[in-house]
């Protein structure tokens, strides 16, 4: 009885090593039919796709994501790069010092609304253009902001240049905007932002401002 037992207990361990070899000689179309057959009854979601014939490593086009379109600044001096900030407040680590250190990748973010940003050009110029940046990466997704842009001779009294717009910052246009207004003595800058589709407060990589 027992060498029965034996022999039948080595016959179905046979059996299975056979299927088991059988399974890794399918051919192609046999282990995908068979895949298939393993997925989940509900195939309503699922699309199949036959793989090219290819010999090295390629991208289909339509997986192909273009570069973000870099945000071009004006000609001439950005008078603030470099310069002293204040402002309303920040989340983390993204202070306001970041808005005009001439990076683009780091930034400033407030920590509620309203939010604000200014900057001292430490002498009077007459400013006609500024340009509001946010990081142009991919991981940025589209947002909008809601602001406006005052100056100022003496960091106190404040003559609005810019009214309040809704700006729509994107990657594909750069994630910036050239905010151009009639020429105006000022040595301060400041930027006011009510809301922010994308963040708590506020968010500006580079406030830079032009003659």
């Amino acid at each position: 009885m027992t060498r029965k037992l034996s022999i039948i207990f080595l016959a179905v361990i046979a059996v299975s090593a056979c299927a088991g070899i059988a399974g890794l000689l399918l051919t192609p179309d046999e282990a995908a039919q068979k895949a298939a057959l393993q997925v989940h009854e509900n195939t309503e979601y699922v699309t199949w796709v036959k793989t090219p014939e290819q010999t090295e490593a390629t991208t289909p086009p339509e997986f192909f994501v273009p570069e973000p379109e870099p945000f071009v600044l004006p000609e001439g001096e950005n008078l603030a790069k470099g310069k002293k900030v204040e402002f309303s407040g920040f989340t983390d680590v993204y202070n306001g010092r970041q808005a005009t250190d001439g990076r683009d990748r780091t930034y400033w973010e407030g920590e509620a609304f309203p939010s604000w940003l200014s900057v001292d050009l430490e002498a009077s110029y007459n400013i006609s253009a500024v340009t509001i940046q946010i990081p142009p990466l991919r991981a940025w997704g589209a947002r909008t902001q809601v602001l406006k842009v005052s100056v100022s001779l003496d960091g106190e009294n404040w003559t609005e240049v810019s009214p309040e717009t809704a700006y729509d910052f994107d990657t594909k246009t750069g994630n910036g905007f050239l905010i151009e207004f009639d020429a105006v003595a000022a040595q301060f800058v400041r930027v006011d932002i009510a809301s922010n589709t994308g963040a708590i407060g506020g968010q500006i990589s580079e406030l830079s401002v032009f003659e």
